[in-house]
C-alpha cells in the first residue's frame, strides 16, 4: 500500500510539473493574502452600507423633529408680523 501511494504521489507530482499546473509556496501565500484582502473589503463594504442606512434614518428623523417646531415658529412670526 505504501509503495502504491508513493508511486501515485510521484505520478501526480510529475504530471503537475509537466503540465505546469502547480503553485509555488509564494503563489499560495499571495493567493491567501488576496483572499484575506477580499474578505476584509467585503466586510468593509457591508459596514459602510450599514452606516449609510443608519445615517439616512437619523437624518430623516432629525429633519422631521426640526421641521415640526419650525413650522409653529414660522406661523407665529407670520401672525405677529400681520
Amino acid at each position: 500500500l505504501t509503495l502504491f501511494a508513493n508511486f501515485t504521489a510521484k505520478v501526480l507530482f510529475s504530471s503537475s510539473i509537466m503540465y505546469g499546473n502547480y503553485m509555488t509556496i509564494m503563489e499560495r501565500r499571495m493567493l491567501a493574502r488576496q483572499e484575506e484582502d477580499n474578505t476584509a473589503r467585503i466586510q468593509m463594504v457591508a459596514d459602510l452600507r450599514d452606516a449609510v442606512e443608519r445615517k439616512d434614518q437619523f437624518m430623516s428623523l432629525m429633519s422631521h423633529e426640526l421641521r415640526t417646531p419650525l413650522n409653529g415658529i414660522i406661523q407665529l412670526s407670520d401672525a405677529l408680523c400681520r
